[in-house]
């Protein structure tokens, strides 16, 4: 499991300039203060439809990392605190997700697609097999290096699954006619910023309860 977080800007920040200061200073405060295995930023390029976030983030924690009490450490009130810089605190929503892959081996960097997905009023096993349809569909097509699914766990979230691409070079994705939840999908375009797990290693500090 991982958790993702849907992430908006400050109203008088352009997103350049959200984008630099979560990338050149908020980013490296929090990996100071927790013990990531993986923290990924994918900001928003391009969206079918107009979206009220700015990055979805993921992140995963050391295997031994107890964050029961995470809200109440004095780790997060840095955060906190520094969110207020560039976010609008008010919009962020978090969940988990379970994450499956589907072709090809993850990519650290550059520009993914993601199809976010909703589920409306299907049923859970209706909606299931229809976005492992789409999974297997999109995993296929001509210039796929890399497709996974997140399954997302938790309320107040506006999507029930992810399908994350990579795609060769700069080529464009294509989605064809008659695919499963087309009325369903936003269609986003990110720039992918993801730290090593090495790096993060390295840069944590602490983690203060």
């Amino acid at each position: 499991m991982k958790a993702i977080s849907l992430i908006s800007r400050r109203s008088d920040l352009t997103p350049a300039e959200f984008r630099a200061y979560y990338e050149n200073t908020h980013c490296w405060l929090a990996m100071q203060h927790f013990p990531y295995r993986r923290y990924t930023r994918n900001h928003v390029l391009a969206a079918s439809v107009a979206v009220d976030f700015d990055c979805l983030s993921e992140f995963a924690m050391d295997p031994g990392f107890d964050g029961r009490a995470v809200m109440q450490s004095r780790s997060r009130a840095l955060l906190v605190d520094d969110e207020k810089e560039f976010m609008d605190p008010a919009q962020i929503r978090v969940a988990g997700a379970e994450e499956i892959p589907l072709h090809g081996s993850p990519i650290d960097g550059g520009t993914r697609h993601v199809l976010a997905l909703q589920r409306g009023d299907l049923d859970d096993g209706d909606f299931r097999r229809q976005v492992d349809l789409l999974g297997q569909k999109l995993a296929h097509l001509p210039d796929v290096r890399h497709a996974s699914l997140d399954l997302v766990h938790g309320s107040g979230f506006p999507f029930a699954a992810l399908i994350w691409l990579t795609l060769d070079g700069d080529a464009p994705l294509r989605l064809p006619p008659g695919l499963p939840l087309a009325e369903r999908t936003t269609q986003l375009t990110v720039a992918t910023h993801a730290t090593p797990e090495a790096v993060l290693r390295q840069h944590h500090v602490a983690y203060l309860p």
